[in-house]
């Protein structure tokens, strides 16, 4: 998915317990990762106009962070 201002490309996989967020302006330089999950990665949601991203895991959890952020 990418933001409303398409600045970042963030991902996810069910089989990974990682977020991925991307730069496409900056296609050489490493993503910025998280790992605040146990299990997989089910769902994210960028909340538009907002700073918010949140996301959904296989170990029942749900997660907030402020995005964009230096994470």
């Amino acid at each position: 998915m990418r933001d409303h201002k398409a600045e970042h490309l963030v991902t996810a996989s069910s089989s990974d317990v990682s977020i991925s967020i991307h730069n496409p302006l900056l296609p050489s330089a490493a993503p910025k990762i998280l790992c605040h999950h146990r299990d997989g990665v089910t769902a994210l949601a960028l909340i538009p106009n907002s700073t918010c991203l949140a996301s959904r895991s296989v170990d029942h959890s749900a997660k907030l962070y402020t995005f964009p952020a230096p994470f």
